[in-house]
């Protein structure tokens, strides 16, 4: 809906993985999201729970990478909230 809208330009499901440590430590978004201004975006999408291993990856891989955009999207019931 958003790329219909024109909100965003592109997006593709579970395409990129960022090096987060020193061998085998990487994250892996949920959604790579080209934005209208050309910044690339990754959005990482959790129910009501999220287990602490991944939130400590989202943070270091928004620490290490800070040229690109992070967003938590949680969805409770029926709303989302970023």
């Amino acid at each position: 809906v958003l790329k219909r809208i024109g909100d965003i330009v592109d997006y593709k499901f579970e395409s990129i993985k960022l090096k987060i440590g020193v061998k085998t430590c990487w994250y892996c978004c949920d959604f790579w999201v080209l934005a209208k201004d050309g910044v690339t975006e990754f959005h990482e999408t959790k129910g009501q729970f999220a287990r602490e291993d991944s939130m400590v990856k989202l943070k270091s891989a928004a620490l290490q990478y800070p040229h690109f955009r992070f967003f938590l999207v949680r969805k409770d019931g029926k709303r989302f909230s970023v």
